[in-house]
């Protein structure tokens, strides 16, 4: 892989040519946009203290909706060496857990709260590559935009809400060998648990579970709707799967056109559903919603600016 990353990289930044089938096409595409944004250093600073203190208020939620996967994953990340990061929307960087190890590292390539790491401040990362993508993606060593991040490697995943824009991102950095793709694995794993987590926490109205599977109710594996007036005011990712339809195709819709008009029965007991595709599914309704009462996360000290 170093071999063919190499001729990617001697292709692309030193011939001009698009590097092709020697590095994976988001990779190219990431490369492509940082080259026409002119990001041949990184131009990223991190905020001070007080401005990083507004942008984690503003992300309240989202970090404590994260705290139990930070929490989790910690372990793993000291394990390996590794660093866990949660971000904003933008990019910027709101927390980090991890190695003591790896710490120093992270602070010299400037993975550090209050770092924005979009790929216009950054060229091609895992963070503001996602961001771009809107996917899961792992960016390891010479993928990396700017060469002074090849050694980096880096797996993350966007965290969803529940009308379908981007609240923040999950990431894991380390040195490159250290990550692979359980590493991505657990990252895609974590951000759905957020995202679940989140819209329990902001559901009003009518919320729906369901799933193909009794078993799966109640945890981070179900579809979630929630419903407020009889219109669809929120959906995650997992519900979309099985209705088979995009986040565009049922937001502020019936919720009697998503879902068949026997979504309205029940009151807290499982029943059987028949999706308007054929596709049956038991399901759960819970009339009030059901708010999730979160921690509230404190927060770290910001290290200051060199």
């Amino acid at each position: 892989m170093v071999r063919r990353t190499d001729r990617a990289r001697e292709l692309f930044f030193n011939q001009g040519r698009m590097p092709g089938e020697d590095i994976a096409s988001h990779v190219a595409r990431s490369w492509a946009r940082s080259r026409g944004a002119g990001v041949w250093t990184m131009a990223s600073t991190p905020l001070d203290g007080a401005a990083l203190d507004q942008r984690r208020e503003a992300a309240r939620l989202l970090l404590a909706s994260a705290q139990p996967e930070l929490d989790a994953l910690a372990e793993h990340a000291i394990g390996q060496g590794c660093v866990v990061i949660v971000t904003d929307a933008a990019g910027l960087i709101l927390d980090e857990v991890g190695s003591p190890d790896f710490l120093p590292k992270a602070e010299r390539a400037a993975l550090l709260p209050g770092v924005e790491w979009s790929e216009q401040r950054c060229g091609t990362n895992a963070i503001g590559t996602v961001l771009v993508e809107r996917r899961p993606l792992a960016i390891l060593g010479g993928e990396h935009f700017l060469s002074g991040h090849g050694t980096l490697g880096c797996a993350a995943a966007p965290i969803f809400g529940g009308r379908g824009e981007i609240v923040g991102v999950l990431d894991i950095s380390g040195d490159a060998i250290r990550i692979d793709g359980h590493t991505l694995g657990l990252v895609r794993m974590a951000s759905q648990q957020i995202e679940h987590r989140m819209m329990l926490a902001q559901a009003t109205g009518d919320l729906l579970r369901f799933h193909l599977k009794p078993a799966v109710l109640g945890s981070p594996r179900e579809g979630l709707l929630t419903i407020v007036d009889g219109r669809v005011a929120a959906a995650n990712r997992i519900a979309l799967t099985l209705l088979g339809r995009s986040i565009e195709d049922v937001l502020d819709q019936p919720a009697d056109d998503c879902l068949g008009r026997a979504w309205g029965r029940g009151g807290g007991e499982d029943f059987g559903l028949v999706l308007p595709g054929g596709q049956p599914v038991v399901a759960r309704r819970l009339r009030e919603g059901a708010r999730l009462v979160l921690p509230t996360i404190a927060a770290r000290p910001a290290k200051p600016p060199r």
